[in-house]
């Protein structure tokens, strides 16, 4: 019966055609790929989309021109979007802070709050801190971070002017596509949650104003929830907006240039094309850049970053783990969301940010192996030459020991959590 059917297709001329298509769609769809791939070809082209769709909430005092430069927008409006942005996360902390200090008050009474309640408000507690001190880092380095971009930008140009031209990898493509999931569902997320479950986290307006008895608790009050959820889903653009553009436009993409620029310095060696001037000025150059990097994220700022995600990591996995038959399932998707952003930047965004310091040593010190074809001004050019340091504060810098013992410490966070 099958067989017959076949025949009949193969007399209409039908499975030819399907096969000619299938055939049509594979060239297609690989043409479509060597397209992409030829068009992501620089990290300013990666990094302006991101760029893009983190600025257009204006939170931040930046715009982008033309020519993908950085610019400081200076305009009314947007120094009173900034003040909005900031007074709604210290309005909502300030309510978290207020929940806390009832809690307290109830344990002082013998009324003692769920372990997983405390923690879960610590999560949220630990990401408006975070987004309050992230825009007002923004605002206080602001010329530093055009200059820290701009100058990345430039140089990346420059080296793919000189005909070196390459693809960016896809762990950048794809850490890029998770920022901008982030900062396009967590919003959406927030709004559900705070018209579906007015009573509960992260609707913090409506649980000080309603008279909710538990947080499972859902009142008729249609307005009051309509005006939470677009609050939530502001409050999400402003918060997730301010980390995607700290973490992957002023981290991320200037020290994927720097191991850009190194990898070029690398194969000038190879090449025996070394302690030629184009050598020691490309270095110069990086030199400079990592120091607006450290410029950029002058203290406290990594640290709080650093502190900041192994916290968030730790509390994000405990309502994953242990309370997700507690809470409903925006709520929950809003710490899955955490968990996996967070897991990615410890497992692999340290990591790439301590690559500019053991590349730069293996450079340094395959250099210095190649002294006797140096002069002797390029001879104490060289000796002279230190590594390229992301700084964490305190005199400490990353490493490759870094990631590893961010994660060792939120694992024990984390068991701590389990315990309680």
């Amino acid at each position: 019966m099958v067989a017959k059917f076949f025949k009949y297709l193969q007399m209409l001329g039908i499975v030819p055609n399907l096969a000619s298509l299938c055939k049509k769609v594979q060239f297609y769809f690989k043409s479509y790929k060597v397209s992409i791939r030829e068009k992501v070809s620089s990290y300013t082209t990666v990094n302006h989309v991101v760029v893009e769709s983190t600025l257009w909430v204006h939170a931040v005092p930046f715009i982008i021109d033309d020519k993908k430069y950085l610019r400081l927008n200076t305009s009314r409006w947007t120094a009173v979007k900034t003040i909005c942005a900031i007074g709604s996360l210290v309005i909502q902390l300030t309510l978290i802070l207020k929940w806390f200090q009832i809690q307290k008050s109830k344990s002082r009474a013998v009324v003692f709050t769920d372990s997983w309640r405390q923690i879960l408000m610590t999560f949220f507690l630990d990401l408006f801190i975070g987004a309050c001190f992230g825009l007002l880092h923004l605002l206080r380095v602001p010329r530093e971070i055009v200059f820290l971009l701009n100058c990345s930008n430039y140089l990346e140009r420059d080296h793919q002017g000189k005909g070196v031209h390459g693809y960016v990898p896809n762990y950048f493509i794809g850490i890029a596509v998770l920022a901008i999931i982030t900062v396009t569902a967590a919003p959406v997320t927030l709004c559900a949650t705070g018209f579906l479950k007015p009573c509960m986290p992260p609707s913090f307006f409506t649980m000080a104003t309603l008279p909710c008895k538990d947080w499972n608790d859902i009142r008729g009050y249609f307005l009051a929830k309509t005006v939470q959820a677009v609050f939530a889903a502001y409050t999400g653009l402003v918060i997730f907006s301010t980390l995607a553009f700290g973490l992957f436009v002023l981290l991320y993409y200037p020290v994927a240039v720097q191991l850009l620029l190194l990898d070029g310095l690398k194969r000038y060696l190879d090449q025996e094309k070394s302690f030629r001037m184009i050598l020691l000025v490309q270095y110069r150059k990086l030199q400079l850049l990592s120091r607006l990097l450290n410029n950029a994220w002058r203290d406290p700022a990594m640290p709080f970053v650093v502190g900041g995600i192994l916290v968030l990591n730790s509390t994000s996995l405990y309502v994953v783990l242990s309370s997700s038959e507690k809470i409903p399932l925006p709520v929950l998707a809003i710490y899955s969301v955490g968990a996996v952003d967070t897991l990615v930047m410890i497992q692999h965004l340290f990591k790439i940010v301590s690559y500019p310091y053991t590349r730069s040593v293996d450079f340094i010190n395959a250099a210095r192996r190649g002294l006797k074809k140096a002069s002797r001004w390029e001879v104490k050019y060289i000796v002279s030459c230190f590594p390229l340091k992301v700084h964490m504060g305190n005199g400490t810098f990353f490493d490759r020991s870094t990631s590893l013992v961010v994660c060792n410490t939120a694992l024990d966070l984390l068991v701590t959590f389990l315990l309680l």
